[in-house]
C-alpha cells in the first residue's frame, strides 16, 4: 500500500510538496508521487483518467475530508487492471468534470481549475452594471438552499430583463446574459462579487461583451378628436432578436392618457411581405383619452394586409414609413359654397374640408298655367296644375342647372313692338274718335242758339 496525502492551500509555493490550489495542481502531485507507475490526466473533455502501465490489480482509492469532495471521490474510485493481453482499463469520471447547472448550489461551485468559489450560507452578493450608461445596483443573499437558478433569477430582475430566461446557464457552465432589443438597452461593465473573496469576483468577470446595435425607425402623425384638436401620435419600431420580427411603441406628446393597444408586435415573411400585426394585452385599436373634454379615441392602425406589400414591408434598405391617409380633421368655418350642374351645394371650410350640404330639387307640372300667384314671384299647386314631379337634377327632370349665371331676356322683342305698335295706333284711332264726338256735340249745342 503506498498512501499519500495532500493538502489543498489557497496558494501553492511548489510541486513535491503535497499542496495544491487547483486541480491541475493535485493531478501533477498524484503523478509525481508515483513515478509513473499511476498517470493521472485531464482529457479534453474534463474528465480525470487514472492510467496503470504495471501488471496486476492496482486499486486506486482517494479520500478527504470535505464532504463535497469525498461525495465525488466515492464515485471517482476505482479498479485500475491490465486486462490480461497487454492492454490498461483505464476508469473515469464526471465529478471532476462537471459543468455547472441552474440545479446546483452555490455553496458547491468550483471554478474551470477546481477551486471552490468559497460561498457560503449568509454571503451576499453584489450585482452591478452599467445600462445605457445609467448605473444600476442590487444584492442576492446565499442560503444553503440557494441555486444558480435563484442566482439567475435575481440577475435578471437587478437588470430589468424582460424575461428570467434571459440570464441563463449554457452546456459549458457558463453565464450568458441577453440584454433586451435596441442601443437603449445595452449593458456593460456587468459584476457579481462578494466582499473580500477574489475567486468569486475573477470566475465572475464577463470576457465576451457582444456591443449593442439599434435597429428603430420612429415616424409622426397628427391625429383629430371629436372636438377638432390634434394630437401628435408617434409610432416607434424596434427590430429584435429574432429575424424578422419587431416590436412597436404609440407616444402621444400631450397630457393624453393611452388606456389600450399602446404596443404590440410585427412580423414579417421571409420575402419581406406582412405576416401579423398585432397589439399587446389583446387590444384591437389604439385607445387614449385626450383629457381635453373630448370623448375617449379609438385608433385603427392600418398596416396592410397580410402576406402582400400594400403596407409596411421589410427589405434590406434604409427604414421608411409614410403613413399615407388619416381621416380626422382640425375643426373649421365654413368659407364658401358653391352649386354644380346636377344641383348639389357643396361648402368648403377653413380646415380644406368639403362637404356637401344641400341638393337643389326641381318640380314640373303638368298645367303650368294652373298654378296659383301668390306674389313675389311665388305660386302654388292648384287643381288645375296637378301634382308636381319632383327630383334632384338629371334624374326624374332631364335638365341641368348652369351655376353663376344670370338668365338673358326671353321676351321676342319684335313681336312686343309689334303690339306695342298696334296698341299705339289703335289708342290715336279712338282718342280721334272721341274728339269727333266731342265736335259733334258742339255742333249741336250751336244750333240750338
Amino acid at each position: 500500500t503506498n498512501t499519500h496525502t495532500h493538502t489543498y492551500v489557497l496558494e501553492d509555493s511548489g510541486a513535491s510538496n503535497d499542496d495544491f490550489n487547483s486541480l491541475a495542481d493535485l493531478i501533477g502531485e498524484i503523478n509525481n508521487d508515483f513515478s509513473g507507475s499511476i498517470q493521472v490526466t485531464l482529457n479534453s473533455s474534463g474528465a480525470l483518467e487514472f492510467s496503470y502501465d504495471g501488471t496486476g490489480n492496482a486499486t486506486i482509492s482517494i479520500t478527504s475530508n470535505n464532504a463535497v469532495l469525498e461525495s465525488a471521490l466515492t464515485e471517482a474510485n476505482g479498479t485500475v487492471s491490465d486486462d490480461g493481453a497487454g492492454n490498461v482499463v483505464t476508469t473515469t469520471t464526471d465529478e471532476f468534470s462537471h459543468r455547472a447547472t441552474e440545479n446546483d448550489l452555490l455553496v458547491n461551485l468550483r471554478n474551470s481549475s477546481g477551486q471552490s468559489l468559497n460561498l457560503s450560507s449568509g454571503d451576499a452578493l453584489a450585482i452591478s452594471c452599467l445600462k445605457n450608461g445609467a448605473l444600476i445596483t442590487g444584492n442576492f443573499t446565499v442560503s444553503s438552499s440557494s441555486t444558480l437558478a435563484d442566482l439567475n433569477t435575481q440577475i435578471a430582475s437587478v437588470l430589468g430583463l424582460s424575461e428570467t430566461t434571459q440570464v441563463s446557464i449554457d452546456s459549458s457552465g457558463r453565464l450568458n446574459i441577453q440584454g433586451d432589443p435596441g442601443a437603449d438597452n445595452e449593458l456593460s461593465a456587468i459584476s457579481i462579487s462578494e466582499s473580500n473573496n477574489s475567486v468569486l469576483g475573477s470566475t465572475m468577470s464577463f470576457t465576451e461583451i457582444q456591443e449593442a446595435k439599434d435597429a428603430k425607425y420612429s415616424t409622426n402623425v397628427t391625429i383629430y378628436d371629436a372636438l377638432g384638436h390634434k394630437h401628435t401620435l408617434t409610432l416607434t419600431f424596434k427590430k429584435t432578436v429574432i429575424p424578422g420580427q419587431w416590436t412597436w411603441e404609440a407616444q402621444l406628446g400631450g397630457d393624453e392618457t393611452i388606456s389600450a393597444g399602446g404596443q404590440g408586435k410585427l412580423a414579417f415573411n421571409p420575402d419581406g411581405s406582412l405576416l401579423s400585426f398585432t397589439y399587446d394585452g389583446g387590444a384591437t385599436a389604439l385607445q387614449f383619452n385626450p383629457n381635453n373634454g373630448a370623448d375617449p379615441m379609438n385608433v385603427i392602425l392600418d398596416v396592410g394586409t397580410t402576406s402582400s406589400y400594400d403596407g409596411l414591408t421589410q427589405f434590406s434598405a434604409p427604414s421608411a414609413v409614410v403613413i399615407n391617409s388619416q381621416d380626422g380633421y382640425a375643426s373649421g368655418n365654413l368659407s364658401s359654397i358653391s352649386i354644380a350642374q346636377n344641383g348639389e351645394i357643396t361648402g368648403l371650410f377653413t380646415n380644406g374640408v368639403t362637404k356637401t350640404l344641400a341638393q337643389i330639387v326641381l318640380a314640373v307640372f303638368n298645367n303650368p298655367s294652373g298654378l296659383l300667384k301668390v306674389g313675389d314671384n311665388m305660386f302654388s299647386t292648384s287643381a288645375n296644375s296637378g301634382a308636381p314631379a319632383k327630383g334632384a337634377v338629371g334624374e326624374v327632370i332631364q335638365s341641368t342647372i348652369l351655376p353663376g349665371s344670370l338668365e338673358m331676356s326671353n321676351v321676342d322683342l319684335a313681336e312686343e313692338f309689334t303690339d306695342m305698335i298696334v296698341a299705339q295706333r289703335g289708342f290715336q284711332a279712338n282718342a280721334r274718335v272721341i274728339t269727333t264726338s266731342d265736335d259733334m256735340l258742339n255742333e249741336l249745342v250751336n244750333l240750338k242758339r
